[in-house]
């Protein structure tokens, strides 16, 4: 099952993730990158690149909610593994907590 193109158009728009939304950053010269970063400001430009990855996660629930609206998104524990017991249960653990969930429909780690 995949997303029509006009779906993955909005959620791209919706992210602010086409085309149009990319900085101009103009690289011909040191005096053109300076130009850009003055234009655009160096915190902002910083900014904007650090939002990337929640952006794109944003448009992977939102994608995965058109194809599947009953979906459940499941946070996985996080804790600090030290040892292979630490590892086995982790993996009890998040697998009891999957099993339970997927009673009430698909899931999206």
């Amino acid at each position: 099952q995949k997303l029509e193109p006009e779906q993955r158009s909005q959620l791209r728009i919706a992210q602010q993730l086409t085309k149009a939304d990319e900085p101009k950053v103009e690289l011909e010269s040191t005096t053109s990158v300076l130009k850009t970063l003055n234009n655009i400001g160096l915190a902002a430009f910083r900014d904007r690149v650090a939002a990337l990855p929640a952006r794109y996660e944003t448009m992977r629930l939102e994608a995965a909610r058109l194809l599947e609206p009953e979906i459940q998104e499941v946070n996985l524990p996080k804790r600090m593994l030290k040892s292979k017991d630490d590892i086995e249960a982790w993996l009890r653990d998040v697998r009891f907590l999957l099993l339970e969930k997927i009673k009430n429909g698909p899931l999206l780690p």
